[in-house]
């Protein structure tokens, strides 16, 4: 249902982002001026996707407690 994976991609994501500050590669390249690197882009477009995965995935706006019942 895409749980997983979105799930996967968002908390890879958020990891992969803030372990690039601690890495210290000099030939790693830099975005927008040397703010950060380019791996730090794309771990931003993995915590985006994931996020847009995990709320478009089947059932996640139509969801109803169901009733725990007694009968087995």
């Amino acid at each position: 249902d895409g749980q997983v994976i979105g799930a996967f991609l968002f908390i890879y994501g958020v990891a992969r982002f803030f372990l690039e500050f601690i890495r210290d590669d000099p030939g790693r390249g830099t975005v927008f001026g040397g703010v950060m690197s380019g791996t730090q882009l794309i771990a931003i477009g993995m915590v985006l996707a994931g996020g847009f995965i995990w709320w478009l995935r089947p059932g996640a706006k139509h969801m109803t407690p169901q009733p725990v019942g007694a009968a087995r």
